[in-house]
């Protein structure tokens, strides 16, 4: 069995504010579809709306950093034209994460992980 469905959703979790406990769980208070502990298996963000857009929300709601701008904007837009998903940076005019899997939550589950990606090696501390 492949590591990868449990490794996107580590990455995810990670980006999501959770972190394991002792028993491998992860557990975030106030986000209403991941009351309690979850073992990673058992994440849903590659199959499920509700999980995905949390993710999708976070991303979107990410901020110009710029104390000049008189008007604070959101620097990352999501697009999702018939089955794919395009995530770009407003900042650089970059493409950061897409995908094209016939399937639009598959798409965007794929465009995010790739966001997620960049956007630790860049603005992870």
């Amino acid at each position: 069995m492949s590591k990868e469905p449990f490794n996107r959703n580590k990455l995810i979790a990670e980006f999501m504010g959770m972190s394991p406990n002792p028993a491998g769980t992860y557990a975030v208070e106030g986000v209403p579809y991941h009351k309690g502990n979850y073992y990673l298996d058992g994440m849903a963000y590659d199959s499920s709306w509700d999980w995905l857009m949390s993710v999708v929300k976070k991303i979107e709601e990410i901020p110009i950093e710029d104390d000049n701008l008189t008007i604070k904007s959101h620097r990352f837009i999501i697009e999702t034209p018939l089955t794919s998903c395009e995530i770009y940076d407003t900042v650089s005019n970059q493409l950061i994460g897409s995908g094209d899997h016939g399937s639009k939550i598959l798409s965007t589950h794929n465009a995010v992980v790739e966001f997620i990606k960049w956007y630790n090696k860049n603005y992870k501390s």
